[in-house]
């Protein structure tokens, strides 16, 4: 069997396709893991035998539909495990998390949907009952690797005395390389708040509370580096969040790196305290104290 896994963000994804990748070459499979682009130019052309597709989305705006619909036109299965989870949402912030990554018409083209957990897996078969065979609870490989057995993969252990402070940061809304008008654009034109009425508003809301906690970390994160000159901080800004911004605020601090490479989890297990606004992370940090 071929499988194809499909990478969005590499700092984010990475690892946990390459655990799942290594797990179904064992099974006896011939895997590929690719960004969109690639895997658009190998499809149209046919270079690919038929095999199974997995992608983190179902439903993102017209080009990925007619994307996957080219994959499925051509015999290959699809399959889907979300990589943002709304594992930090209430019940109804999930609905509509979900409402706007799903459909029916969708999840028609896919053969297998992964879930997170009890809450994602329910609300599913909930929304979409047609397909609620499809909905397979597995948990995801992302939460496997935040598991101390992961702990050598990521790293070897600093000395107690070296582990930094790592600021991990979400402001992508209002420090992104996009204006938020501008997301809020796309997120229209690809159809989101058509499938989930509600989402408009708390988008509104969620900038609001994060223009705020924005202006907080800027100017708490000066006043710790100077009131712990003796430790040494990892600022950490989100994947799509410019990192200029954090570099100039904080270019005076000899004792504050301004650093998003490589995977969240090597940066976590050379640290001690982790702060954060929000943020996925917080599960990982708190899955190995």
């Amino acid at each position: 069997m071929n499988v194809y896994i499909h990478l969005e963000i590499t700092a984010r994804e990475e690892d946990s396709n390459l655990l799942k990748a290594v797990l179904a070459a064992h099974s006896g499979c011939e895997v590929l893991i690719c960004v969109s682009n690639i895997y658009n130019f190998l499809f149209k052309r046919n270079f690919l035998k038929k095999g199974i597709f997995h992608t983190k989305s179902l439903e993102h705006n017209d080009w990925k539909k007619k994307f996957l619909q080219m994959i499925y036109s051509q015999g290959n299965k699809i399959t889907s495990l979300d990589e943002e989870s709304a594992i930090i949402k209430d019940k109804e912030g999930l609905e509509i998390f979900l409402k706007a990554r799903f459909t029916n018409e969708s999840l028609f083209k896919a053969s297998k949907v992964f879930c997170w957990g009890d809450d994602d897996y329910n609300m599913l078969r909930k929304l979409f009952p047609k397909h609620k065979h499809k909905f397979i609870l597995t948990g995801s490989s992302r939460v496997d690797t935040w598991k101390k057995n992961f702990e050598e993969y990521w790293s070897t252990k600093p000395e107690k005395k070296n582990k930094k402070i790592l600021i991990s940061l979400n402001f992508p809304g209002v420090n992104g390389y996009n204006s938020h008008e501008i997301a809020v654009k796309n997120l229209k034109t690809a159809g989101y708040f058509k499938r989930s009425k509600k989402l408009y508003q708390e988008v509104v809301e969620m900038h609001k509370v994060t223009n705020i906690n924005f202006e907080h970390f800027k100017n708490m994160i000066p006043v710790l580096a100077r009131k712990f000159p003796n430790e040494h901080f990892i600022v950490r800004p989100h994947p799509v969040e410019k990192t200029e911004t954090w570099i100039e605020l904080l270019s005076d601090y000899q004792n504050v790196e301004v650093n998003n490479d490589g995977n969240f989890n090597e940066q976590l297990y050379k640290s001690k305290i982790l702060i954060h606004n929000s943020c996925t992370t917080a599960f990982q940090a708190s899955m190995v104290n």
